[in-house]
């Protein structure tokens, strides 16, 4: 997932974190599983790819807050896109979008009937 991710290829990214999913049992991430699903967000060719690919992204993840694994994932994308938003440099429009992403995801993340 992240080497996808390191690649700019969104969509393999989500392939792959379906996958991963797929194969948990009913218990959440460990914190390696976390810190390994915070690292995709931090590489620069997954930045300069998300903007084309926000909509697709938010859709696929939809299918992946299903599972508890699923949902854990989801929140460690939120909490990337947090301290993207309040730790890096760039505009005040950028910020402002790192944060909404994060808001979506961090929505995304509660365990409520779909």
């Amino acid at each position: 997932m992240v080497v996808m991710a390191s690649k700019g290829l969104i969509s393999e990214m989500l392939d792959d974190l379906e996958m991963a999913m797929v194969d948990q049992d009913l218990g959440g991430l460990t914190v390696e599983e976390r810190n390994i699903v915070r690292g995709a967000i931090y590489h620069f060719y997954f930045g300069m790819e998300l903007p084309a690919k926000k909509q697709e992204f938010i859709r696929r993840l939809r299918g992946v807050a299903m599972t508890h694994a699923g949902r854990g994932a989801i929140a460690s994308f939120a909490r990337s896109f947090l301290w993207l938003a309040s730790s890096t440099e760039g505009s005040l429009g950028l910020r402002a979008s790192r944060l909404l992403m994060c808001v979506r995801l961090a929505l995304l993340s509660l365990p409520f009937p779909r």
